[in-house]
């Protein structure tokens, strides 16, 4: 999303950096991945959250 144009999310989930990942399950929040991520980091979040 657009955090300039989506203040209050960013706000809502404490996004104060880009790029952000947020993995949700059911949802919530599970999982926040900050900055440049390995596709291996990105992968095993994704998988745990599965």
């Amino acid at each position: 999303m657009d955090i300039d144009q989506n203040k209050e999310n960013a706000k809502k989930f404490g996004i104060r950096s880009i790029p952000a990942v947020l993995i949700f399950k059911q949802g919530k929040v599970v999982e926040t991945l900050i900055g440049k991520t390995s596709y291996e980091t990105f992968s095993e979040a994704l998988e745990k959250s599965l």
